[in-house]
């Protein structure tokens, strides 16, 4: 019995040698984090240990996701450039001074830095791309994020991210200039410049987040937007659908554009009643928000600044802003009444077919990210481990 055992503690000691990781240099402690210089540094990334990029790489086109990451990854403001290729999937450690460069599109959920982000950081980075998120298979969801796909719970801070951001081809896509999707965790102090567009019968879309259903402890906070928001459905110049949180002391830079087929508003497309706004000041829309727990449109919590006075001259606080009595619904729609007949998008306050628990359950970004199957806020437990422990070893493996 006991030479089975020693066997088997040799074994073991022959397969963690084997897996043993060689970088450029360090040894994974914070005063001598591992150093990142080249893409194979890169594609051995495991654990929790620390890191540092030391200059600036190009991944490759057969570039693998990293399924998961829970060490600590130092930028040094080095540029890390991609095509087609998402760095991580699930992020839990922290990320910060990083930045990414070049184009990405790809079926289902797409980030510019993660898929999922679920109890880490990411702060400081910067997102200068192009991302697409398009069908994939019979899925009815994509959701593309500037920062990441889906944020479960953590922070993003003092980020920027700069480029074109959309989907389409699916029923329910959700693009946001930092996250497409929010469950959970805060954005503060981020900044997005470009176009976010979303085509679809039930399309979401955000300066910041797409669709934001937090608790109330929970929000997004000193951000601003400069561009254009486009959705055949919700759009908003922070979010384009508020279920929950707080939005506070955000801006939309003036000349920026906020377009929703069905609701827009220049903060919030459409809020819900355990939502709360403040402090918020915007322009490009008729309304802070395009309609709120009451099925109308509103300021609260909004200050809509004038395309004339760039200072801050506004119209009265808590007062229709003059000369925007006009319905936010543009001309060449239909009326409001006759578009909700019709919706069959995912609304639990308006009774549609497609409920809100549905859409949930079937978040397909986690699935494309690490097949949690988990639905909501939670963050991948039991088959989404083992999933992205085979993903793994298919990397390691891949690497001999």
């Amino acid at each position: 019995m006991m030479n089975r055992k020693i066997f088997a503690a040799i074994l073991m000691m022959i397969f963690a040698a084997s897996c043993a990781h060689s970088y450029s240099g360090g040894n994974g402690t914070e005063a001598d984090p591992y150093t990142i210089a080249a893409p194979d540094d890169l594609a051995q990334i495991d654990g929790e240990a620390y890191y540092a990029i030391m200059d600036n790489i190009t991944l490759p086109e057969d570039w693998e996701t990293i399924p998961a990451f829970s060490g600590h990854l130092d930028g040094n403001d080095h540029t890390i450039t991609v095509k087609d290729s998402v760095l991580f999937g699930t992020v839990r450690g922290s990320i910060e001074a990083l930045r990414i460069d070049g184009s990405i599109s790809r079926a289902g959920g797409v980030g510019g830095i993660a898929l999922e982000l679920c109890g880490g950081t990411i702060d400081g980075c910067t997102v200068s791309a192009d991302i697409e998120g398009t069908k994939s298979g019979e899925d009815t969801h994509a959701d593309s994020g500037g920062i990441v796909s889906v944020m479960r719970s953590g922070a993003i801070t003092n980020c920027n991210v700069q480029g074109k951001i959309r989907v389409e081809g699916v029923t329910f896509p959700r693009t946001g200039g930092i996250t497409a999707l929010m469950y959970g965790g805060k954005i503060i102090s981020c900044s997005v410049t470009g176009e976010i567009e979303s085509n679809g019968d039930s399309a979401i879309a955000g300066g910041i987040a797409g669709q934001a259903n937090i608790s109330p402890d929970m929000g997004i906070s000193e951000c601003t937007f400069s561009g254009k928001v486009i959705s055949t459905r919700y759009a908003g110049g922070i979010t384009g659908h508020l279920r929950g949180g707080k939005i506070t002391n955000n801006n939309i830079i003036a000349g920026s554009e906020v377009s929703g087929a069905y609701l827009s508003g220049g903060i919030v497309g459409k809020i819900a009643e355990t939502a709360s706004l403040s402090g918020n000041t915007y322009t490009g829309a008729s309304y802070g928000i395009g309609e709120n727990e009451d099925g109308i449109p509103s300021d609260e919590g909004c200050t809509r600044i004038t395309e004339e006075d760039t200072q801050g001259e506004s119209s009265n606080d808590g007062e229709q802003p003059k000369g925007t009595q006009e319905s936010p619904v543009e001309d060449n729609e239909q009326p409001k009444e006759t578009q909700k007949d019709n919706e069959t998008a995912n609304d639990d306050t308006q009774g549609q077919p497609v409920t809100e628990e549905q859409e949930d359950s079937t978040d397909t970004t986690a699935g494309n990210s690490n097949a949690s199957g988990s639905g909501g806020g939670g963050c991948n437990t039991g088959i989404g481990f083992m999933i992205a422990y085979v993903l793994s070893a298919r990397r390691f493996f891949a690497r001999k």
